[in-house]
C-alpha cells in the first residue's frame, strides 16, 4: 500500500512538472525563421519542378500568397517526355543528339544557387542549370523565387496548448509552429519543354557553330600565341569579376537602410492582404 502511495506521488510530482514545461514552453518555436538552408533547399524543389514542367506536383507541394497561386494556375508550363522528343528527333534527321540528352536527362542536384538576397521576411534565391545552355534570343535558364516567412494569426487555445505541447517533446518541435515560407513570386526565363521545341528547330545549327567553334580553339592552342591569347582572356575574366565584388561591396552598404525600410513598409503591406 505504501509503496502505491510512493508510486502516486511520484506520478502527480512528474505530472506536475510537464504542466509546468508546458505552460512555460513558447507558443511559436519559428523553426523555420532562420532556416536558411531549408528555404535554399525549397528554392532548388520549386526551380527542378518549373524546369521539368509539374504544374501539379508545385501546387501540392508549396505554400503560396494569393496572387502567386493564381499567377502559378494561370502559368502554360507543361510537362514532356523525353521519348518522344528524341523519337522526333531522330525523325528529322538530328546530328546532334548527346547535347539534346545531356539536358532531358537532367537530375535535381544539377540545379544549382547563383544568387541570394534576403531582406526580411522576404528571402530571393535564382537557380540556373549546371552546364546549362545559352539559348540566342533567351539567355540562360534561370529559376527566381521569392518566398517570405509568414506569421499567422491563430487564436484557438486548444491550437496553443498542443504547440506548447510540441514544443516540450523531443523531435516534436515541426508540430510546434504554425510559421512557414510562403512563395510570393517567381519567373523562370524557359523550362526544358522550351528548350526540347527549341533545339528541335534550331538545335543543329547552334551545336554545329559551336562544333566548329570548339575546333578552331583547339587549332589556336597548338601554338604559343594561341595558348597567350587564351590565357589573357581568363586573365581579364577574372579581373573584371574582382572589378565587379568591389563595386557591389562599396555600394550595397548605401542602400541598405533605404531598402530595409522600403522592404519593411511592403511587408506591412503584403501581410494585410494575405490575412
Amino acid at each position: 500500500m505504501k509503496h502505491k502511495k510512493i508510486v502516486v506521488v511520484v506520478l502527480m510530482v512528474l505530472i506536475c512538472i510537464g504542466i509546468l514545461q508546458v505552460y512555460n514552453a513558447p507558443e511559436e518555436n519559428r523553426k523555420y525563421q532562420n532556416d536558411l538552408q531549408g528555404v535554399i533547399k525549397a528554392g532548388s524543389r520549386y526551380s527542378w519542378l518549373l524546369f521539368i514542367g509539374n504544374k501539379s506536383w508545385l501546387l501540392s507541394e508549396f505554400d503560396f500568397t494569393k496572387n502567386a497561386k493564381s499567377k502559378l494556375q494561370k502559368e502554360e508550363i507543361q510537362q514532356i517526355y523525353w521519348k518522344d522528343i528524341l523519337d522526333k528527333y531522330e525523325a528529322g534527321g538530328g546530328k546532334y543528339e548527346d547535347e539534346l540528352r545531356s539536358m532531358l536527362f537532367k537530375k535535381p542536384e544539377d540545379i544549382k544557387l547563383i544568387l541570394l538576397e534576403r531582406r526580411e521576411p522576404y528571402l530571393a534565391l535564382t537557380y540556373t542549370i549546371t552546364e546549362g545552355p545559352i539559348v540566342p534570343g533567351k539567355g540562360r535558364m534561370l529559376f527566381s523565387i521569392a518566398f517570405r516567412y509568414y506569421q499567422p494569426v491563430n487564436k484557438s487555445f486548444f491550437e496553443k496548448v498542443l504547440r506548447k505541447t510540441a514544443n516540450t517533446v523531443p523531435f516534436c518541435s515541426s508540430l510546434g509552429t504554425t510559421e512557414k515560407w510562403l512563395v510570393v513570386d517567381y519567373s523562370f526565363t524557359y523550362n526544358l519543354s522550351d528548350y526540347a521545341l527549341w533545339y528541335l528547330r534550331e538545335g543543329d545549327i547552334i551545336s554545329s557553330q559551336t562544333h566548329e567553334k570548339n575546333i578552331d580553339l583547339l587549332n589556336k592552342l597548338r601554338s604559343k600565341g594561341g595558348v597567350q591569347e587564351f590565357r589573357r582572356d581568363i586573365e581579364m575574366d577574372l579581373a573584371i569579376s574582382a572589378e565587379w565584388a568591389s563595386a557591389w561591396v562599396a555600394r550595397h552598404p548605401e542602400h541598405a537602410d533605404v531598402q530595409l525600410f522600403e522592404t519593411a513598409n511592403s511587408s506591412e503591406k503584403d501581410a494585410a492582404k494575405t490575412r
